[in-house]
């Protein structure tokens, strides 16, 4: 009868302590709903570069809008690309990378400026090896700047290295820095762009 005992007193034992390993396993065991959201992928923000958006829906949204003109350079030889903008109004700064294929395009100069205070220095070439090119504009006086519709801002200029029937993308993207657009009295305005295209003939 003893050992009867005992032993219905080990299995008892044992039955609670796998009880309790299995509660405390159940409450650190995470729900679907916290595994789901967990796992969920952070939302990711389209490259402005990727964006397709008409000076229409800036003016909509009331952003600044900027777009590469479509150019045509033959193949060894230099062209360049004016750089236009709409509802330009009131603009303190602005900052934004440039991006163009470096298999396809050579940077060589930025010439025809047409923005007050802005000189070649304001374009980072650090990286144009790259195809990528950095801006950075402010106005001193804080005041604001503002240009009619179409008006050109300056001209970047490539050597063709392509082959004839080659293309070549000329867009604002984020890489390497973010854009920032801000107008008087410290507001940030949305950017709005169209990429422009380089054909090598």
């Amino acid at each position: 009868m003893k050992y009867l005992a005992t032993c219905f007193a080990l299995i008892c034992i044992l039955l609670l302590s796998c009880n309790s390993n299995n509660q405390k396993s159940s409450t650190k065991a995470p729900t679907v709903a916290q595994t789901s959201t967990k796992n969920k992928p952070a939302k990711q923000e389209v490259q402005v570069g990727n964006k397709v958006n008409t000076p229409d829906l800036a003016k909509a949204n009331g952003a600044l809008f900027l777009a590469p003109q479509d150019t045509k350079i033959k193949s060894g030889e230099e062209g360049c690309v004016s750089f236009k903008t709409k509802y330009f109004k009131d603009i303190v700064s602005m900052q934004y990378s440039i991006n163009w294929d470096a298999e396809q395009l050579i940077f060589s100069q930025i010439k025809d400026i047409k923005l007050q205070d802005l000189q070649t220095k304001n374009f980072g070439k650090h990286i144009i090896d790259q195809g990528k090119m950095t801006f950075s504009w402010y106005d001193p006086s804080i005041r604001g700047v503002s240009l009619p519709d179409d008006a050109e801002l300056y001209k970047i200029c490539f050597k063709a290295k392509g082959a004839p029937g080659s293309k070549s993308k000329i867009l604002f993207t984020e890489d390497p820095i973010v854009v920032e657009i801000t107008a008087k009295n410290a507001q940030f305005l949305k950017f709005h762009s169209q990429p422009g295209t380089v054909v090598i003939e």
